[in-house]
């Protein structure tokens, strides 16, 4: 009996000690400015709270944004230097670069699929090992039964399966922090619940976003796709090619993961989120050269690499298409797109070095 007992009291005591675990959501430097917390307090917690972290973000291989070793070098900073408190978290920690807008499409557009909804479709995709949603068939579609899921919109959708499903599984009953709350963090969310994963919340480290889609901004949207419908059937009409252009280091990542989401802006006065566009390669091409930003990140030996993409707008949903207002005086040689062009819309026409 009393080798039972010690055997119970050891494993009562490890228990006690164990600590759970934490998944870091898109805590990095592009969003600092979104992070209402202290940055350092939160890692320092992660490093202390927890016996294991992993932190997911938009990165250099997907979206061209912060590699790892910045990622990290960013959080050293955050700790002040603390050597001690930067080793402990290392020590625990796993970083996984997860990209970014894999179901942003009917959670940000007009369409604005509900949660419960939009699971319900990524869970049908995982059992039926689907990655995108323009392998669905329309036996698929009536069998999963969202109502607003229509096949003949399949097209319009950037919305696919990402690889976080595989990494995903084994953080089941994390505590989740970093953010944004109803952006990226929900779609980790929206994957990990089509997963039969749960995940609590440390509300004191997450940062809210902003809320994109008020009722007024809703109405403002929708009056703007009836416009917009209203131009096409007078014939005022979409080319059917534009171009985009953009650099050599962010060309490849480009052709896997499509135009848009969350990407990093060369113009100060460039939204995320939206993709600019042309009606000539060449317009393209000049406003991508003309980026000082662009040659301070991009610039190597040969100068700066600009690749001109040709986009079929075929891909594209008119409603998300509208003149680029950050031109004075634009009678429509560049436009913007709220969405996402999909990979299967790109194709790289040419290669040259400013």
């Amino acid at each position: 009996m009393s080798a039972i007992r010690n055997y119970v009291r050891l494993m009562l005591e490890q228990q006690a000690q164990s600590k759970g675990s934490l998944v870091v959501v898109d805590v990095q430097p592009e969003y600092e400015g979104n992070t209402s917390f202290d940055i350092g307090d939160m890692l320092r917690s992660a490093a202390r709270d927890y016996s294991s972290v992993l932190f997911l973000f938009n990165g250099e291989d997907t979206l061209g944004m912060v590699s790892e070793s910045a990622l990290k070098n960013f959080y050293f900073e955050k700790l002040d230097y603390d050597e001690e408190v930067f080793e402990e978290l290392l020590s625990k920690s796993e970083f996984f670069d997860k990209g970014y807008g894999f179901f942003r499409d009917v959670m940000d557009s007009g369409v604005c699929f509900d949660r419960a909804q939009i699971i319900k479709i990524v869970k049908y995709m995982l059992d039926n090992d689907l990655r995108d949603i323009r392998e669905l068939s329309e036996e698929d579609i009536e069998a999963i039964g969202v109502d607003e899921l229509l096949f003949d919109d399949l097209e319009d959708y950037g919305f696919w399966v990402p690889e976080l499903s595989e990494v995903l599984p084994n953080w089941s009953g994390s505590s989740l922090a970093g953010g944004a709350r109803n952006e990226c963090m929900a779609e980790v969310e929206i994957l990990g619940a089509a997963q039969g994963l749960s995940f609590s919340h440390v509300d004191d480290f997450i940062y809210e976003g902003e809320n994109r889609y008020t009722e007024e901004e809703m109405l403002t949207e929708a009056d703007l796709r009836r416009y917009v419908r209203v131009l096409l059937s007078e014939q005022a009409g979409i080319p059917p090619r534009l171009y985009h252009a953009s650099y050599g280091p962010l060309a490849d990542s480009i052709q896997r993961h499509g135009l848009g989401g969350d990407r990093d802006t060369v113009w100060e006065d460039s939204v995320r989120g939206t993709v600019y566009l042309a009606l000539d390669p060449g317009v393209a091409s000049s406003y991508a050269e003309t980026s000082d930003e662009a040659w301070d990140k991009f610039e190597d030996e040969n100068g700066l690499e600009i690749v001109t993409f040709e986009i079929d707008t075929s891909q594209l949903d008119p409603s998300k298409i509208n003149i680029d207002k950050n031109v004075l005086g634009n009678k429509g040689d560049t436009l913007e797109y709220y969405g996402i062009v999909p990979p299967s819309a790109l194709k790289a026409i040419r290669r040259e070095y400013a």
